[in-house]
C-alpha cells in the first residue's frame, strides 16, 4: 500500500487548477483559466526554487510582470553576501587561489623542519589526534587551503544560493547553463577550476547571451581540461602558424607522453553545446572543429608562462594569453579547413577558433536545440512543438538572448495551459532546495545537505558524463528514490538533519486536520485540499507507518554513479568504487510532533514532488 501511494501518486499527481480574476493583459494566463495568484506560484515554480512563506502573495502585490522585470535586471543581495562572507574561496581571489592536496602540505611541512609523515595502518587514535592536530595547526599557520575545503565552499555556496538568493531566475539560469556546459567534479585536474568557471564563465553570462557564454566556456581552464582540449595539438606533420612544420618542444617543456589531435571537445561542441545530436554535422566535421582548437590550452601566469614566451620570442606569431588561457601557434593546425560546408583558409589562428564558434551559435540547428532545452527545463518534458519552434525563432532573431527567451516563455499561451501545471518532477536538487525553502528553513552547515543529495542521487557537480544530470521525470521516478525523498522529508520536519533549523509553527493543541489545514496553504497552496486530504490522511493516521517508510529507504550509492554511466565518448575519471561523503548520519530524535509529522507527509508527497 505504501508503495503504491508513493510510485501511483508521483506517476500521476495532477491537479486542478480553480478559474479566477483577470490577467494582466500582456501574459495570457487569463486565457488558461488562472487566477493572478496561480499565475504567480506558477511563475514561482518555474522562475525559482519554488516560493518562500507568502511569497506568492508578495509577488502578485508587485505584479507579475514588474516581478519578472526584476528578476532579470538582478538585485543587490547583501543578505546573500553576509551568507557567503564565511566561505574562504569566494574571498577576492580565492577562487583562483592555489589549492593543496595532502602530499604536498606534507611535503611543505617537512621541509619546514617538522617531524610529520604518514601514519601507518596500526597508528593508535592518540596518534591519530596528535597527526591531526599538528597538520592542521601548520595548515593554519601558512594559510593553506586544501582541496578539500575548496570542494567543501564550492557546495556550499551553491546550496546557500539557491536557498537564499533573491536574484531566483538567475539562480535557475545559472544551474541550467551550468549543467547545459558541463564539467564533473570527478575529473580531478578539472575539479580544481569548477568554482572560477561558475563564477566566471557562467554566472555573469546566464542573463547574456548565448555566443559570449559558449565562448567564455571554451576558453576556460575547467573546460579545457575536462573535455582534454588542453592537450590537443597539431600532429608532427601539420603545418602550425608561419607555414612552419610544428616543432619539437625540447627539456623540461617536452610532452611526457606524445601528444596530437584530441576529438573531445570537438565532438561535444556539437553534440551538447550547440548543433545536438541531430543537428546536421559529420564526424568529419568533427575532426576539423578538432583542428581549429589545437593551441586552445591553458597556461596560468607565472615561471612556466615567462618561459614559453621567452622561447617563442621572435617566432612568426606570438602567443595569446587571457587570464589563464592560452592560444600556442606552434600547436595549431594552420592548415585550410572546412566546416558545415564552410571554408576556412588557414592561417587564422585563434580568430579561426572564435569565427567557429560564431558559426555554430548562429546555426538553426543550434536555435532548436537550445529552444528544446529551455521549454523542457521550463514547460514540460515533451514540450509542444509550436513553443519550441516559437522559442527558437526569438534565438535566431536576438542572437541567443536569453531575457527574450524568458519572455517569449511567458508570453505563449503553452506555458500556462492546464497541461504545464506543475507538469515537470522536481529533481533531488530542486526537491531539497525547495523545501528548505517553503519552510523558511535556516542552513547554517550545508554539509548534511549535500550529503542528503548525495543518498538523493544527486551529488553536486559529479554527474559522471559530460550531457549533466537529465532533467526528465523517467531519471528520477522509481521507488527506492522515492522513499529516499520521503525519508529526508521526515527527517527535515523533525529536525534532524544537522546544521539545519527548522521552526514550525505548531501549537501543543494541534490536531492532524488543523495541522494539515496550515501546513499544506503554505507548503502546497492552490492545491486542491480534499485531493490532498484524501491523499495523505491514510498515512498521517498510521503513524508507524512513516517509520516503516524511512526503514525501506534504501541507501543510494556513494560512488557517483547512481545516474547514467558515461556517455558521448566522454570516460568518467573518477576512481572506480571512489565514495563521495559518507551517509547522513541520523540523530537521536523523539517521537516527531504533529506538525513534524503533516510537515514530512506533505513535503515527501506526490503534490510536492511536482513543480
Amino acid at each position: 500500500m505504501l508503495y503504491r501511494w508513493i510510485v501511483v501518486g508521483v506517476a500521476l499527481g495532477g491537479m486542478g487548477i480553480a478559474a479566477g480574476r483577470a490577467a494582466a493583459p500582456d501574459l495570457p494566463y487569463r486565457q488558461a483559466g488562472l487566477t493572478e495568484r496561480q499565475a504567480a506560484l506558477h511563475l514561482l515554480n518555474r522562475f525559482s526554487f519554488g516560493p518562500r512563506p507568502q511569497e506568492v502573495d508578495q509577488v502578485v502585490q508587485m505584479g507579475l510582470n514588474r516581478w519578472l522585470d526584476t528578476q532579470l535586471a538582478q538585485r543587490p543581495d547583501p543578505d546573500l553576501q553576509n551568507r557567503l562572507k564565511h566561505l574562504t574561496v569566494l574571498q577576492p581571489g580565492g577562487e583562483t587561489s592555489r589549492f593543496s592536496n595532502r602530499k604536498e602540505i606534507l611535503a611543505a611541512a617537512q621541509q619546514a623542519g617538522l617531524k610529520l609523515r604518514e601514519l601507518g595502518p596500526d597508528a593508535t587514535p592518540a596518534q591519530k589526534a596528535a597527526f591531526r592536530k599538528q597538520l592542521n595547526a601548520f595548515i593554519e599557520q601558512k594559510g593553506i587551503t586544501t582541496r578539500g575545503a575548496l570542494q567543501t565552499d564550492l557546495m556550499a555556496q551553491k546550496i546557500l544560493r539557491a536557498t537564499y538568493s533573491q536574484n531566483q531566475l538567475a539562480e535557475v539560469l545559472s544551474d541550467f547553463w551550468y549543467n547545459h556546459f558541463y564539467v564533473s567534479r570527478r575529473d580531478r585536474a578539472a575539479a580544481l577550476w569548477i568554482l572560477d568557471y561558475e563564477m566566471r564563465a557562467i554566472r555573469p553570462h546566464a542573463l547574456g547571451k548565448f555566443p559570449d557564454l559558449l565562448r567564455a566556456t571554451a576558453q576556460h581552464p575547467a573546460m579545457l581540461l575536462y573535455l582534454d582540449n588542453a592537450q590537443s595539438s597539431a600532429g608532427p606533420e601539420a603545418l602550425t602558424l608561419g607555414n612552419r612544420r610544428r616543432p619539437q618542444p625540447q627539456g623540461e617543456m617536452a610532452p611526457k607522453r606524445a601528444r596530437g589531435l584530441n576529438e573531445n571537445y570537438a565532438r561535444e561542441l556539437l553534440e551538447l553545446h550547440t548543433l545536438g545530436v541531430d543537428g546536421g554535422y559529420t564526424q568529419q566535421d568533427v575532426i576539423e572543429v578538432a583542428r581549429t582548437f589545437t593551441g586552445w590550452t591553458l597556461l596560468p601566469d607565472g615561471k612556466l608562462r615567462q618561459k614559453v614566451m621567452a622561447a617563442t620570442a621572435g617566432a612568426p606569431v606570438a602567443p595569446t594569453f587571457r587570464g589563464d588561457f592560452a592560444f600556442i601557434p606552434s600547436r595549431h593546425d594552420a592548415g585550410p579547413k572546412l566546416i558545415l560546408g564552410q571554408r576556412f583558409p588557414g592561417n587564422q589562428g585563434l580568430a579561426e577558433g572564435e569565427q567557429v564558434l560564431t558559426l555554430l551559435a548562429g546555426r538553426p540547428a543550434t536555435a532548436q536545440h537550445i529552444a528544446r532545452k529551455l521549454a523542457i527545463r521550463f514547460v514540460s518534458d515533451t514540450p509542444p512543438p509550436a513553443l519550441v519552434e516559437r522559442l527558437s525563432q526569438t534565438f535566431l532573431r536576438t542572437g541567443g538572448d536569453t531575457p527574450s527567451l524568458i519572455r517569449t516563455l511567458v508570453a505563449s499561451p503553452e506555458f500556462w495551459q492546464p497541461a504545464a501545471q506543475r507538469a515537470k518532477i522536481k529533481s533531488p536538487f530542486e526537491l531539497v532546495i525547495s523545501a528548505l525553502r517553503g519552510l523558511n528553513a535556516e542552513v547554517t552547515e550545508p554539509e548534511a545537505v549535500v550529503r542528503w543529495l548525495e543518498r538523493l542521487g544527486q551529488p553536486l557537480y559529479a554527474y559522471p558524463a559530460p550531457s549533466g544530470y537529465p532533467d526528465q521525470a523517467e531519471a528520477w521516478v522509481n521507488t527506492g528514490a522515492l522513499l529516499n525523498r520521503m525519508s529526508f522529508a521526515l527527517d527535515l520536519s523533525a529536525g534532524r538533519i544537522p546544521g539545519v533549523t527548522v521552526q514550525l509553527v505548531g501549537r501543543p493543541t494541534d490536531t492532524l486536520n488543523s495541522a494539515l489545514e496550515r501546513y499544506s496553504a503554505l507548503l502546497l497552496p492552490e492545491v486542491n485540499p480534499g485531493q490532498l486530504r484524501q491523499r495523505v490522511m491514510p498515512l498521517l493516521e498510521n503513524p508507524q507507518s512513516l517509520g516503516n517508510l524511512e526503514a525501506l529507504a534504501p541507501a543510494m550509492p556513494m560512488d557517483g554513479q547512481s545516474m547514467t554511466p558515461a556517455e558521448n565518448g566522454k570516460a568518467d575519471k573518477g576512481k572506480k568504487g571512489e565514495k563521495l561523503s559518507r551517509r547522513p548520519r541520523r540523530t537521536p530524535e523523539a517521537l516527531p510532533s504533529v506538525s513534524a509529522q503533516v510537515v514530512g507527509v506533505l513535503i515527501g508527497s506526490p503534490e510536492f514532488q511536482r513543480r
